[in-house]
């Protein structure tokens, strides 16, 4: 999803959250929609929801979200986003996300947990491991 045609716009993201924490907007708001930014048009909606009415969350997003309010818990939501924006940095590199480069990113992603306070190996083991972790294949 990540690459040199897609990107995330990390403080629209963060804003949301504070938004939903705040009260001032609930959860449902956010879900199953995508917002695109056009030149011509600005800010546009589109409720991925209408396209996937029928489609169940599959494991890796149930795991994506578990590994985001863990951390959030913790009080290291930055952690989450650090770990996509190195993923993300890797992928978009010219040549692909080789081997070299996921053990890069593998390799940045443990040194900016344990900077944080936070243990890695204990970390990803009390989530369920790293298996079909976008970035993580090389710990497993």
């Amino acid at each position: 999803m990540l690459d040199q045609h897609w990107d995330l716009y990390f403080e629209g993201m963060v804003r949301a959250h504070r938004l939903v924490d705040a009260g001032e907007m609930g959860v449902e708001s956010f879900r199953n929609k995508m917002l695109v930014h056009s030149l011509q048009w600005g800010w546009l909606v589109w409720e991925v929801w209408r396209t996937t009415e029928l489609v169940t969350e599959d494991e890796g997003t149930r795991k994506l979200q578990a590994i985001k309010d863990r951390l959030t818990g913790m009080g290291k939501e930055n952690l989450f986003f650090r770990w996509i924006e190195v993923v993300q940095s890797e992928t978009n590199a010219p040549g692909g996300f080789t081997a070299e480069r996921r053990e890069k990113a593998v390799r940045n992603v443990r040194e900016e947990f344990e900077r944080q306070g936070v243990d890695f190996e204990e970390f990803w083991g009390e989530v369920g491991g790293v298996e079909n972790m976008p970035g993580m294949e090389l710990t497993g």
